[in-house]
């Protein structure tokens, strides 16, 4: 017989029936033997700087309006555990380091146009 089925020792078998109709507390227990385990998961992102030129950390910010703007090689991955494990994010970008403004660029010829206009700016 099964252990979450056996028979109740003290009770008459109307009793035994009613009860094991209605689910008795220790044959629920039987049933809903399982294990949570809980996953922690989130998006881990990091900055490198992209060159150390000076006047590459000097460009203006449209939002904040301060000559704080440089570039940076970024990286955004999902971890799981604390474990970085999918890339969802890998390029350059240029950011704020006040307001954290961001916007991407993607080579070297698109920062030197960037750096062309800025030279406009007062």
């Amino acid at each position: 017989m099964d252990i979450c089925r056996r028979p109740f020792k003290g009770r008459n078998a109307t009793t035994q029936r009613l009860l094991l109709a209605s689910e008795h507390p220790s044959t629920v227990a039987c049933k809903m033997s399982f294990v949570c385990i809980p996953i922690i998961c989130g998006v881990k992102q990091w900055d490198t700087p992209y060159a150390n030129d000076p006047k590459l950390n000097a460009i203006y910010c449209p939002n904040c309006h301060n000559r704080s703007v440089g570039p940076v090689k970024r990286k955004e991955f999902i971890s799981i555990w604390f474990i970085p494990l999918f890339p969802i994010y890998w390029g350059k970008q240029l950011r704020c380091p006040i307001c954290n403004w961001r916007q991407d660029f993607k080579n070297k010829a698109q920062l030197e146009k960037v750096l062309r206009e800025q030279q406009n700016i007062a």
